[in-house]
């Protein structure tokens, strides 16, 4: 029987589990009992049980039919069992030899009350196939306050400060092992100053407290240059940090299975071979930008032209995506980005506006593959909208990119948006019904294992309707 799991709202993947089937449901959880092409040495076919995992290649996904329910300590075990198949049943003359791997003191003593455990269940036990029903549900939830405040000095000097504070967390049987929360507090101050007309200089910076890492500061300086009246020239360096998040730092992978069916040494409940608990000590993620950047913007023609070139250093990365089988989340990851962006909108008419936006990404110097997925060399949109008596508004556009990341595809989607604006009262309402068709059912990207992995919708069109009211 299949189920289907919601992926998760942290990144990382589902367990060797892949589906396209709605809610949870009973989950095979059975030995796989699969025959190899090669003979024993007596003349019989081998077939091998491993307590080895492997992580899934989809995204949705369904449970695999071959995980023996063994406790979570058997991965310290190397298990092998060998046996005679017949045509008419998958029943195995049972012959295990379990090897003690060699490790800690209290490792030995895991693997060698596993190896007790696996006697007493017996042979037949011990590979029997089980059912049962796992809790896969996530719940995130957010809290945030910020306040801030504008101070005008003069003319040519003002200044914004703020302070905030948020509270975040999760509850999940399975991700978090339960609940878990985290608290972020923060300052901020900007302070604009113009000492001549055609310069403006913005120094300003951002210091963090987060319960999950090291605190951070972050500073940002920025000049802009008014070379004439519509034409402007700006550069700016900064700082910046990400902290790791709850499944990076809290994680706590634990799989339950209840209803098992047959019961295990007479038991309705059970927990899959492997664990995952997080081991903390992450550091923030850290990013030092530069920028130069030309704008032009002419109101008499309704025209506004921005472009930019960046240099993006990013180091002391968690590459590592947190998940059961992966490898435990470091903070060696680092990459060098630069690129270009150019935007260029325009009022065409009375009644027609457009806008194109071009991209350019160059990827260099990543420190593992993973930081080679998910990003595309060039990428770009244009559009065209057009606005009607009575509040109606019609609009297209086209979104593309060349898909240039390790096992990603190109992705293109089209969009047609219909809205509709009238005012109730002091309310202003809007209705809008919005249509998209995209190049391909499905696109491929990667997490860094040999195979890609795959997003696949149903068709190509996807639709929707929304009502929207903006109050005094």
């Amino acid at each position: 029987m299949t189920w289907r799991a919601r992926e998760p709202w942290w990144r990382g993947a589902s367990p060797e589990f892949r589906s396209s089937t709605s809610s949870s449901r009973t989950t095979p959880i059975g030995a796989s009992q699969t025959p190899t092409s090669a003979a024993s040495g007596n003349g019989t076919s081998r077939r091998n049980i491993s307590c080895g995992y492997q992580s899934t290649q989809r995204t949705s996904v369904t449970a695999r039919h071959g995980a023996p329910v063994y406790p979570p300590w058997c991965s310290f075990l190397s298990c092998s069992t060998s046996g005679r198949p017949t045509h008419s049943t998958r029943t195995l003359s049972f012959r295990a030899a379990c090897r003690l791997a060699r490790g800690a003191p209290r490792d030995d003593q895991l693997a060698a009350l596993a190896i007790d455990t696996l006697r007493t269940l017996g042979p037949e036990a011990a590979v029997q196939p089980r059912c049962g029903t796992t809790d896969q549900d996530a719940l995130q939830f957010r809290t945030d306050l910020e306040l801030q405040d504008t101070l005008v000095l003069s003319p040519d000097l003002r200044l914004v400060t703020g302070i905030g504070w948020r509270r975040q967390g999760g509850d999940s049987e399975t991700y978090l092992g339960g609940r878990q929360t985290s608290t972020v507090r923060w300052l901020f101050a900007n302070v604009e100053a113009r000492p001549q007309s055609w310069v403006t200089l913005n120094a300003g910076g951002y210091v963090e407290h987060n319960s999950l890492a090291p605190s951070s500061f972050s500073p940002r300086i920025a000049a802009n240059w008014h070379i004439a009246p519509a034409h402007t020239v700006r550069i700016a360096w900064s700082k910046g940090t990400r902290a790791p998040d709850i499944q990076e730092q809290l994680t706590n992978w634990t799989i339950r299975f209840r209803d098992v069916e047959p019961l295990l040494n007479g038991a309705s409940t059970s927990r899959f071979y492997q664990s995952r608990v997080g081991e903390g000590g992450l550091r923030s993620e850290r990013i030092v930008s530069r920028e130069i950047g030309y704008l032009v913007n002419l109101p008499t023609w309704g025209l506004i032209v921005d472009a930019r070139l960046f240099d993006d250093r990013l180091t002391d990365l968690i590459s590592e995506r947190t998940n059961l089988a992966g490898v435990p989340p470091t903070n060696a990851g680092a990459v060098h980005l630069r690129g270009s962006e150019l935007q260029v909108s325009g009022r065409l008419s009375a009644q027609w506006m457009g806008h194109a936006t071009y991209g350019y990404l160059d990827n260099r110097r990543f420190t593992n593959i993973l930081e080679r997925t998910l990003w595309s060399r060039h990428s770009g949109s244009f559009g065209l909208s057009r606005e009607f008596e009575g509040g109606w508004q019609l609009s297209g556009a086209y979104t593309g990119a060349s898909g240039t990341g390790y096992q990603q595809s190109r992705y293109g989607r089209t969009d047609v948006t219909v809205s509709k604006a009238w005012k109730h009262g002091a309310a202003q309402w809007r209705i809008t019904g919005h249509l998209q068709r995209s190049e391909r059912t499905g696109v491929t990207y990667s997490i860094g294992s040999e195979t890609a992995l795959e997003s696949r919708y149903n068709g190509r069109l996807r639709g929707f309707v929304k009502l929207a009211v903006d109050l005094p």
